[in-house]
C-alpha cells in the first residue's frame, strides 16, 4: 500500500545564539564605568577645597583678638565639630539621652494636703 510521495521532515530551525552579557547590559554598564571615576575625582577635589577653606577660616578666627578674652575660650580647630558640653561622646554614655540637669530638684516634691 503506497500513499504516494512523503516529503522528508522539516529540519529544526538553527539555534539563535544567546546574546552576551555585555550586549544586553552595555546601556547602563558603560556610563557607570565612565561616570563613577569622574564623580569620585570631582568629589575628592571638592573635599580638598573645603578643607583648605576650613583651615583658613579657623586661622582667621584664632587670629582675632576679641574671642580670646572670653573665659573658657578654646581655639577653633579644623576637623569634626566638638560635641556639645554635657553630652556624652564616649561609648560609656548614651548619645540619645541628655544627662540630668545640674540644677533643680532631684526628686519630685511631696504634695501638701
Amino acid at each position: 500500500m503506497s500513499y504516494g510521495y512523503v516529503p522528508p521532515p522539516v529540519p529544526p530551525p538553527l539555534a539563535v545564539p544567546r546574546p552576551t552579557w555585555f550586549s544586553r547590559n552595555w546601556k547602563w554598564f558603560l556610563p557607570t564605568v565612565i561616570l563613577v571615576p569622574i564623580l569620585l575625582i570631582v568629589q575628592a577635589f571638592r573635599n580638598r577645597t573645603a578643607v583648605k577653606q576650613q583651615q583658613a577660616a579657623a586661622a582667621q578666627a584664632n587670629a582675632a583678638p576679641y574671642p580670646n578674652a572670653q573665659p573658657g575660650y578654646q581655639p577653633a580647630q579644623p576637623g569634626y565639630p566638638n560635641p556639645q558640653p554635657g553630652y556624652p561622646s564616649a561609648p560609656s554614655g548614651s548619645a540619645t539621652q541628655p544627662p540630668a540637669p545640674a540644677s533643680g530638684p532631684a526628686e519630685q516634691p511631696e504634695p501638701t494636703a
